[in-house]
């Protein structure tokens, strides 16, 4: 019932004298529904036909009406309705209320009189008198707790204010009366999209919402098993389809038609084993169009033709690290060797190399599927994604589809220099070559009339809470888990797949693999869900962190906001440290020397002495953050675009140059230190989930952000503890250490140097009385020697 899109969204902003049909669908292959532009009387309508055949009207379930628009209108009340069902398992699981706010209550939820929902097992309830609405008004659910919940994609009565604001329309004159429900006689092959003809009107009736109601669990794609080749294509809305199998070497090029079953499922068991034949369907509707494999596991190329692949499960044996253990790099595949394989990678892997000596435990790779390209020769970050089981054809070194074997032995290698492999996946739109347009748009694809969601801002934002999208979803996730082991996922764009979305996958992936490691970028251009994903499985992107820090080493922060984030966020957006992916640099934007630099046109390539020490400060502030520490390949030693900003196709300015590792070692070294130190004995003080109410103990500067920050102060860790000290500005600053003797302390690292074993001799000025002085723009790190 959560698919009846565009049942009247476009009567909106039609002035109608009487009821006039906008629009009819199916729901069934032999029921659907006719929409009215406002509340009709069932001996009113005049006769329809189907393909001559007489349709039965009859009244639509009110209670059904209700739980896709939130509403409906029962003997002169309105009824809101809020179904469990639509609820994350997050808000299901949250104890107390949910309330009804609008533009009728001047949307305050916690007035004199609240309009509190009463819960039964399958819905939340409230009923008020109609009289107590205007004709038209909006609102909204929410949970007490200030949640507020959006109406879900599909809701009809889906509107969007002029400030973005999301929110249910209420319409007296549609109580869910405009609605009729239509039955006919027998069922009709709805692919051939048969037509109403309703009084002197002809309708093409709507065929989505009957195929967004389909789900199969049949293999899909194509497969081979006791000396036989199947092939499976979902498909419903397609009245006919093939498959064309050929292999030039040794003469073969034939063609075989496909069935459909009554789930949209075609296909077709052939005889014999195809293994690295090549293969592509063929679909008939307004004309033939060749279409790749969705399912497809190998590509000669992004554009096709698939590759029949014999696969085999990887034997894993490689202890994925904990969250609270994870120091990621972020990194694509050209970058680091500017070469263009997996071999090279692998290669590089292989040796002393600069990955390795970083000692960073975890590589998160930007997108390796089929993206769009001409060839392997035009560089790309891998965002336009063309298929979700194929690694990129041109990352392969050998023959067609040795990008298979050349991904797992890349993997294999990782694992063997104990680097966990996470993949940066793009569910929420498709680039130009994705085959999924081609077979099926509107039901991929999410749309109002012909109008395509674009909050991705590439322009066909994917509906991933169709079934079988979800599937496809779902089974590309766990392809990549079984057949390449890799360790886990960073979910590009998030918030457009969905919370519920999102928590099937963890749900899914996690019975597969129990410590697999799931990422969120919790935003698009339409929202932001890392509130929504508190307390779920899911790690994000911390943005507020990354903005925050650059401010604070600028001198323009305070002391609050640096101790919310030195706390791993779990003040307010995570339920504990480890959901926190703390970054100030990722590939997309500016690099950080590039945003921090004093120089003009944001281009830090030949950055200041200011800028080098406002970033040392930056890296020691988020090593020891609570939570996950990231970086990008490159800004340990100080990468600069050269004040480009957007550089998803400029691998001249992406590829990291080893010359600046060389010439700025020392930054690297700094960095280095920093996570020895989190790999060290003293690390688990910087890896609580939940740090106690005293576990920190900050000392304060005089009209000034410079802060000193105590771990462990409680002893709630065991006895080691760490002390942090920071001075954003540049004049220096002096506080004073109540109650904290010198005496165990050893200094480790100030603005420019890094020593595990101890600085000698220590810079920084401590006296016995406790007097700190910190210099200007500097920072420093003591451990209590126990």
């Amino acid at each position: 019932m959560a698919n009846y899109l565009r049942s009247y969204r476009s009567c909106e902003g039609i002035a109608v004298e009487s009821p006039i049909l906008l629009n009819a669908f199916w729901e069934t292959t032999s029921s659907g529904v006719l929409c009215f532009s406002e509340d009709v009387h069932l001996r009113e309508l005049p006769r329809g036909t189907i393909e001559g055949d007489p349709i039965v009207l009859k009244h639509f379930s009110k209670v059904k009406f209700a739980e896709v628009s939130g509403y409906c209108v029962d003997e002169d009340f309105v009824c809101f309705r809020l179904a469990c069902s639509q609820l994350s398992r997050k808000l299901k699981q949250l104890p107390g209320n949910f309330y009804v706010a609008g533009d009728f209550n001047h949307w305050s939820w916690q007035g004199t009189k609240p309009l509190g929902l009463t819960r039964d097992k399958s819905a939340l309830e409230l009923k008020i008198p109609a009289s107590c609405f205007p004709e038209v008004s909006y609102f909204k659910f929410v949970h007490e707790s200030n949640l507020w919940i959006n109406p879900f994609e599909e809701s009809p009565n889906r509107v969007q204010d002029n400030c973005g604001h999301v929110n249910f329309q209420l319409n007296l004159r549609q109580t869910s009366a405009h609605w009729v429900a239509f039955q006919c006689a027998h069922s009709y092959d709805l692919s051939m999209q048969p037509w109403l003809q309703f009084g002197n009107r002809s309708i093409r009736m709507d065929t989505l919402p009957w195929a967004l109601q389909l789900y199969s669990d049949r293999p899909l794609g194509c497969w081979m098993e006791d000396d036989r080749t199947h092939f499976a294509l979902f498909a419903p809305r397609i009245p006919k389809v093939e498959v064309h199998i050929f292999n030039k070497q040794v003469n073969v090029d034939n063609v075989y038609p496909l069935q459909v079953d009554k789930e949209g499922v075609w296909s077709v068991d052939l005889p014999g084993n195809y293994s690295h034949y090549c293969y592509e369907f063929f679909i008939y509707s307004s004309k033939k169009t060749k279409v790749v494999d969705p399912y497809a596991k190998a590509l000669v190329s992004p554009q096709g033709p698939g590759i029949i692949m014999p696969l085999t499960a990887y034997a894993r044996n490689f202890k994925t690290p904990r969250m609270r253990d994870l120091t990621i790099l972020e990194g694509h595949v050209r970058d680091i060797t500017g070469k263009s394989s997996f071999n090279d990678l692998s290669k590089f892997l292989r040796t002393d190399n600069y990955l390795t000596s970083l000692h960073c435990n975890a590589l998160e790779l930007l997108p390796i599927n089929e993206y769009d390209a001409l060839d392997g020769k035009e560089y790309h970050w891998g965002y336009m994604p063309a298929h979700y089981f194929a690694p990129s054809s041109f990352y392969a070194q050998g023959n067609c589809g040795s990008q298979v074997q050349d991904f797992q032995k890349l993997i294999e290698v990782c694992h063997a220099k104990g680097i966990a492999l996470i993949l940066d996946v793009v569910y929420n739109h498709a680039g130009i070559f994705n085959s999924l347009q081609k077979i099926d748009k509107a039901y991929y694809f999410r749309s109002t009339g012909e109008i395509f969601s674009n909050f991705s801002g590439c322009g066909n934002d994917f509906r991933a809470e169709a079934p079988m999208a979800k599937r496809l979803i779902l089974d590309s996730l766990l392809h990549f888990l079984n057949v390449y082991g890799v360790d886990g996922f960073r979910f590009d764009l998030a918030e457009l797949l969905g919370v519920s979305v999102l928590e099937e996958i963890a749900q899914s992936l996690k019975a597969v693999k129990s410590d697999v490691i799931l990422i969120a970028e919790p935003w698009s251009f339409r929202s932001h869900v890392a509130l929504d994903l508190k307390g779920t499985d899911y790690a994000c992107w911390n943005d507020g962190f990354r903005d925050f820090i650059l401010q604070y080493v600028r001198g323009q922060g305070n002391v609050d906001g640096l101790k919310y984030f030195i706390k791993g966020s779990t003040d307010f957006l995570c339920e504990t440290a480890q959901q926190s992916i703390n970054y100030t640099e990722s590939h997309d934007d500016h690099c950080w020397i590039d945003r921090v630099t004093e120089n003009a046109n944001c281009n830090g390539e030949n950055f200041t002495v200011k800028d080098r020490r406002r970033t040392h400060c930056m890296f020691a502030i988020l090593y020891l953050s609570l939570g996950i520490p990231m970086i990008s390949a490159g800004q340990d030693f100080l990468k600069s675009k050269k004040g480009i900003r957007n550089t998803y196709n400029r691998e001249d300015c992406n590829r990291l140059d080893y010359l600046r590792l060389e010439q700025f070692a020392g930054t690297h070294a700094y960095v280095k230190g920093l996570i020895e130190l989190r790999k060290s004995t003293y690390g688990r003080l910087l890896k609580t989930g939940h740090p106690s109410a005293h576990y920190f103990k900050y000392f304060y500067a005089k009209n000034s952000s410079a802060l000193v920050i105590l771990y462990n102060a409680d002893h709630s860790e065991g006895n080691r503890q760490i002390l942090f000290a920071i001075n954003p500005h540049e004049t220096p600053v002096e506080l004073f250490l109540k109650d904290i003797s010198l005496d165990p302390f050893v200094q480790i690292a100030d603005t420019e140097r890094f020593c595990l074993k101890g600085l000698n001799p220590c810079m920084t000025p401590w006296t016995q009385e406790g007097m700190l002085n910190l210099p200007s723009l500097s920072c420093a790190i003591w451990i209590s020697n126990v």
